[in-house]
């Protein structure tokens, strides 16, 4: 069975694919950012529903990718933390 890091190293999995998979509270204010952006590009003209699109999408993409980064950085800090803890070391003291 591959490790996840590999799978994530190579491409193989897309972390955004499990963002808020089991969250409904997401889920919902997703719903409503959804219906407010359609309600606001329904009340402006059809270049600028496509700038506000492009806008929400270039957004989205930023914030989806700071948060990855962020994360993996907290959890490769948790991990070297936990493996160099001298108390619980896994590492042989030499």
């Amino acid at each position: 069975m591959p490790r996840i890091i590999d799978e994530l190293w190579y491409g193989q999995v897309d972390p955004i694919e499990f963002f808020g998979k089991n969250n409904s509270e997401l889920k919902i204010s997703e719903a409503k950012a959804i219906e407010k952006i359609e309600l606001l590009a329904k009340a402006i003209g059809e270049t600028e529903a496509e700038m506000l699109q492009d806008l929400v999408n270039n957004y989205i993409l930023l914030a989806t990718k700071q948060a990855f980064s962020d994360g993996f950085s907290l959890g490769t800090k948790l991990t070297a933390e936990a493996l160099l803890n001298a108390d619980n070391c896994i590492i042989p003291n030499k």
